[in-house]
């Protein structure tokens, strides 16, 4: 990264500016690598809880809906997921998870 127009003259401030560079750079590489880790973890955990849920009602005997696996993969919060989970868990019917159905 090269800052436009900035010419120092004496070793002493382009030996700082640099390294000042260097430094800012390395901070916002680890930055953007710790922010894409933690978005890829959500990421992981969110398409794994989907899976758990269609694994549960697999294992239950029941078939979700293509409507319902779109309700179920458009769901991205961790929390609302896991109470579907639950309620797979538990499930007799595809509405004790998903409600009744829409007609």
């Amino acid at each position: 990264m090269q800052t436009q127009g900035t010419n120092y003259q004496s070793e002493f401030a382009r030996k700082y500016f640099s390294a000042g560079e260097a430094t800012g750079e390395a901070k916002g590489k680890a930055e953007g690598k710790a922010e894409g880790k933690a978005e890829g973890e959500r990421v992981g955990a969110i398409n794994a809880y989907h899976s758990a849920v269609v694994e549960l009602l697999y294992a239950r005997g029941l078939t979700p809906t293509p409507s319902q696996l779109a309700r179920l993969n458009a769901d991205a919060d961790p929390e609302s997921l896991r109470d579907t989970i639950r309620r797979a868990a538990l499930a007799s019917t595809l509405d004790d998870v998903f409600g009744p159905a829409e007609g």
